[in-house]
């Protein structure tokens, strides 16, 4: 059997793209590990097969995959942004009640039909009042709830109070406009539990 040109039997794994398991390495025609020579972008691409040789492997410039890298950032982050959709269209905001504020997922939506998905994370059981917003709203006599009898044409849609753990959902359509999310049970108006959304 003919000797390693190489030398060593790792060298020779080395040469031929076995016994590497994930190293970054960069292997010349003449056996020398040079980091940063391509070989990983090689290896992920699918170019090095058994017994192919590095100069078999086709350069790979770090410009190519430095755009790369920027255009698949830039997908993950626009898919991030951008707003869920419902079956049938609708655009989807989540909604989180606790004790005591709301949190919404997003502050804009476009005018058209939106689902709020509303999960009371508790303790207290919480409710879900959606007013269109004209001015501030007024509150009760009691100086501490809102005033839904007078804001009843305002009033967009209402999910009644639920107990910590429930999740459910709210389906309206908007016009361009302010809206104000919020829980009227006595005392969780003024204590924090509001949220603005804009239909743009």
């Amino acid at each position: 059997m003919a000797s390693d040109p190489g030398g060593s039997p790792e060298n020779h794994e080395r040469q031929h793209g076995r016994g590497l398991h994930g190293r970054t390495v960069g292997l010349t025609p003449d056996g020398v590990d040079r980091p940063g020579e391509g070989f990983r972008a090689a290896i992920c691409a699918g170019w090095l097969k058994e017994g192919a040789r590095t100069a078999d492997i086709p350069a790979v410039k770090p410009s190519v995959l430095v755009g790369g890298a920027l255009l698949f950032g830039t997908l993950i982050v626009a898919g991030a942004l951008a707003v869920p959709r419902a079956s049938g269209g609708s655009r989807v905001v989540n909604v989180s009640e606790r004790d005591f504020r709301i949190v919404v997922s997003t502050a804009h939506v476009s005018p058209g039909r939106v689902v709020f998905r509303v999960a009371n994370h508790g303790p207290d059981a919480h409710e879900l009042i959606l007013i269109r917003e004209r001015a501030q709203l007024p509150l009760r006599s009691d100086g501490i709830t809102v005033d839904e009898e007078g804001l009843e044409k305002q009033t967009v849609g209402v999910l009644e109070p639920a107990p910590s753990g429930a999740v459910r959902e709210l389906r309206v359509t908007l016009r361009p406009g302010r809206y104000v999310l919020l829980c009227n049970m006595y005392g969780h108006y003024m204590g924090g539990m509001h949220a603005v959304v804009i239909a743009r």
